[in-house]
């Protein structure tokens, strides 16, 4: 098994890839895993980012007027520290190994561990103890290609921070047009894994010349060279502007013809509202953070002409046609609701979330899309956990603010 104690940290390219910014440790410790140390050669840049700009909040509301002001603090101060953007990059590596989401190398005769597979964001979600470890040698036909990360098994983090990475398959296609590649994929479990899966396929359109090469937890695998797409994002406060509005545009174009369906039955119904759908976002029954007066809040909605969905329930086609021509979005903050992403840019998204969750992934998410977000923030009695915990919020307030929008 891999000995944690034995593991030196080496970046694909310091120089490059934190030329604007978005290092993630402290300045310090840069030179612990400078340029100097390459653990790979590099291909080419898939995405770069110097900065995009960040209003904030178009409204907040919370019970506390000290924590809606206080929020606006804190989301001053990160504009301040985290502005810039990381660049993002093809590398090839030798002699890896795969293990969890990591990977590392042989750097000069030592193992060391690639530095952007464990930053301090991704290991939040890998395992610091050594696990019973299966190793597998056998070196599969073909281009391999690696690009998730510690947060693939959420799927906010996948299709903003994952999947616009899979740029780099098409860029491996354009230098070896007739080799298979193999697509590597860390399992989590059946329903994000589909998913995951689902998303994949739509992103690659045509091609068919690939495999999926799923990969646990406790495989590590090695492979002689393996390609991988750096990280275009620094969670959860730092996105690509330019990675977002790529997959939107292609995913909106794969979702098409339900789009249009959904448009045609607009028309033929001459529903209220417009052509242009309002959409409340559920939070499924079956997870935590429950909107206890949700039956309140959809009868609100349902008088401006809102419609219940619950993406759970949904392909992940069906979930890009849903949002692709919303004009007003509502729903309770979570993993759903970064499929706003595939709206259009300049619409207003309301999140209903809890007082003392102050995750600011989904205000960095609305302004690198360039939407207007609202925030109105319910109560519930944890102190501890509030964003497990069910909430509720203010109905009253959030009509008002529905009539400002609509």
């Amino acid at each position: 098994m891999l000995k944690s104690e034995n593991i030196t940290y080496a970046s694909c390219d310091m120089d490059l890839l934190y030329i604007h910014g978005g290092f993630s440790e402290d300045g310090s410790l840069s030179g612990q895993i400078a340029s100097s140390n390459n653990a790979a050669k590099f291909i080419c840049k898939i995405y770069e980012n110097p900065g995009y700009a960040r209003p904030l909040p178009s409204s907040i509301y919370a019970p506390d007027k000290q924590y809606a002001e206080d929020r606006v603090n804190f989301l001053n101060d990160l504009n301040k520290s985290m502005r810039n953007g990381i660049t993002s990059a093809l590398f090839l590596l030798s002699d890896a190994i795969i293990l969890d989401n990591g990977i590392y190398t042989n750097k000069d005769g030592a193992t060391c561990a690639v530095y952007e597979t464990f930053r301090p964001q991704d290991l939040e979600h890998l395992s610091l103890s050594d696990p019973v470890v299966n190793f597998t040698d056998d070196h599969p036909d073909g281009i391999n290609l690696a690009f998730s990360s510690g947060g693939s098994f959420n799927y906010g983090h996948w299709i903003t921070e994952d999947l616009p990475r899979l740029k780099a398959f098409f860029i491996l296609r354009k230098k070896f047009p007739n080799r298979h590649i193999n697509i590597i994929f860390r399992t989590y479990n059946p329903i994000i894994d589909q998913v995951r899966l689902q998303s994949i396929k739509a992103f690659l359109g045509s091609d068919r010349n690939y495999s999926i090469l799923r990969i646990n937890r406790e495989e590590a695998r090695s492979f002689k060279e393996l390609y991988y797409a750096s990280p275009i994002a620094v969670p959860p406060v730092i996105k690509s502007p330019e990675a977002l509005r790529s997959v939107s545009s292609k995913m909106r174009r794969y979702a098409l013809q339900p789009r249009i369906k959904i448009l045609l039955r607009s028309v033929l119904n001459k529903g209220p509202g417009g052509l242009r759908r309002k959409i409340f976002v559920e939070r499924h029954s079956d997870y935590d953070r429950k909107l206890v007066n949700r039956d309140a809040v959809a009868s609100m909605l349902s008088e401006f002409g809102f419609e219940i969905v619950d993406p759970l329930l949904m392909t992940f086609r069906q979930q890009i046609a849903v949002f692709a021509d919303a004009r007003v979005v509502v729903g309770v903050m979570g993993a759903a609701m970064t499929n706003t992403m595939f709206c259009s840019p300049g619409i207003p998204v309301v999140h209903l979330a809890v007082q003392g969750w102050d995750d600011p992934f989904f205000w960095d998410l609305a302004c690198a899309r360039k939407q207007s977000y609202h925030v109105i923030y319910g109560k519930n009695s944890s102190k501890a956990n509030p964003n497990r915990e069910p909430f509720h919020v203010d109905v009253a307030q959030l009509r008002r603010l529905i009539v400002s929008l609509v």
